[in-house]
């Protein structure tokens, strides 16, 4: 991409994520201002994943999304790291523990806090298409309205029948809002706006002195889809 047309506000938002999973992994929940990062990065990446391939599909279409080329791509840059990095830490439990925890891979999707991670993109990568087309052929309030409606519902069915946490964990619905969020911030060039800003600084307060008090705040602040900690 020519530098004139590179949108650095996007690598901006990208390289707070990777701040925020370096903290997410290296420092307590209970650290002060935790409720700032903790729990932040993956919805970003994924958030600023959805924003980029809407435009990108715009142009390019289904075909073109689900081109053996860019299939190939998404493979290469995901899954090829990931399965190298299992099979080097089988490698290593083989040697230094004389076997490997299969269950726990199994289970995991991997090892490590991230693992869940490459199933999560892979099911989103697959996702996205219908979402934009909703995206598309609805109006903003329609599509708003539709997927609450299907995030709840996802919500509703896990806890109704009680879906495990491992499951749970590698489930991409859990994440379902932040890709509609990405296409219509595109479609519709939303902003942050004032009433954003305050919005956002007073669901922050709430989810901080929720930590730090253990307050239930449940009735009158934001509470993100999960049940489990990302990591």
């Amino acid at each position: 991409m020519d530098k004139r047309e590179r949108d650095y506000s996007i690598d901006f938002v990208k390289g707070v994520a990777i701040l925020f999973v370096i903290l997410l992994h290296n420092m307590p929940n209970e650290s002060i201002y935790s409720i700032a990062y903790i729990g932040q990065a993956v919805p970003l990446f994924l958030l600023v994943s959805s924003y980029l391939t809407y435009g990108g599909f715009q142009r390019k279409g289904f075909n073109g999304y689900f081109s053996a080329r860019n299939v190939k791509k998404m493979l290469d840059r995901v899954f090829l790291p990931f399965f190298l990095l299992i099979f080097s830490q089988c490698a290593i439990f083989y040697l230094l523990k004389g076997g490997v925890d299969w269950q726990r891979l199994y289970m995991q999707g991997g090892f490590g806090p991230g693992s869940y991670y490459p199933w999560i993109y892979l099911q989103c990568w697959l996702i996205l298409p219908f979402v934009i087309f909703l995206v598309n052929c609805l109006s903003f309030r329609r599509s708003f309205v539709l997927f609450v409606g299907i995030c709840a519902l996802g919500e509703w069915f896990t806890c109704v029948f009680h879906v495990p946490d491992n499951v749970y964990r590698l489930l991409f619905y859990r994440y379902l809002f932040l890709l509609y969020l990405g296409c219509v911030i595109l479609k519709f060039k939303i902003k942050l706006n004032v009433w954003g800003l305050w919005i956002s600084s007073y669901s922050l307060v709430l989810g901080y002195f929720r930590d730090i008090y253990f307050c239930r705040f449940d009735a009158i602040s934001y509470e993100p889809m999960e049940r489990i900690s990302l990591g």
